[in-house]
């Protein structure tokens, strides 16, 4: 809404400024310019650039008064070509459409969902293994580590084909399902399986009594933290996924 607000703002400008040239360019010619020469010299003034006419037509106040038209135009395009300007720099992100680029190259990848507190000792995992990878989140709050370490990802709807597509999904040989919510990751890879048959899928069960929905998404393996374990459970997740891509190197 407040988008389509600015650009109704911004056409009624740009038609008021066109109604003003009209009106400075009638009245040249009224006061004597050939119609031709009337378009010039109004599109040079209008640009602020200086263009010599004879004396006799300033005998009149008709010149004048389109001189100041003129002025007014410069003044209004020079605020909207700002406008347009700014905006074209607000809504082209560079550095996104270079990480999507970089994405767009990947292959045999693994796509990692979602992003979560648990996520960081994983990816040094990762790392280690020199392993390309995606990490699919909910929002960008949470990201600017990863924007400093020039880890790829993408935000929005984890579950949608559409943010899977921007990943890469086609093209990538693992999936993580990470959430804390079991129904959440059991979504999570009927539509990524859904896209891509092959995907070998590497899952994290919350809850023992979801074990068997889950095994029916013909997961590869399933990760069941050590209820034992206390805070550590995202450690021990983290080396047992490690271990599982380090005995399977070949399926990476």
């Amino acid at each position: 809404m407040e988008l389509n607000q600015k650009l109704i703002k911004l056409n009624t400008i740009f038609y008021f400024i066109i109604i003003l040239f009209l009106i400075s360019i009638i009245i040249s010619v009224y006061s004597g310019l050939n119609p031709m020469i009337a378009i010039i010299w109004n599109i040079l003034t209008s640009l602020n650039i200086s263009y010599n006419l004879s004396a006799k037509y300033f005998e009149t106040p008709y010149i004048l008064i389109a001189t100041g038209i003129d002025m007014i135009v410069f003044g209004g395009l020079t605020v909207l070509l700002a406008t347009w300007f700014f905006s074209f720099l607000k809504n082209v992100n560079l550095k996104r459409r270079l990480m999507i680029f970089k994405i767009n190259k990947l292959k045999n990848h693994i796509i990692i969902v979602p992003f979560n507190r648990d996520i960081t000792s994983l990816l040094e995992d990762l790392d280690k293994l020199k392993k390309d990878y995606v990490i699919i989140a909910d929002t960008s709050k949470e990201l600017k580590n990863l924007d400093k370490e020039k880890r790829l990802y993408v935000v929005g709807k984890i579950n949608s084909k559409e943010i899977f597509e921007v990943a890469g999904i086609m093209r990538a040989k693992y999936l993580i399902a990470y959430s804390y919510i079991d129904l959440e990751n059991i979504l999570t890879i009927v539509t990524a399986k859904s896209m891509n048959p092959n995907l070998k899928v590497i899952v994290r069960v919350n809850e023992e009594e979801n074990i068997p929905k889950i095994s029916k998404t013909n997961a590869n393996k399933i990760i069941i933290p050590d209820i034992s374990a206390g805070n550590k459970i995202a450690n021990q997740i983290t080396s047992k996924i490690y271990k599982i891509m380090q005995e399977e190197p070949e399926n990476l």
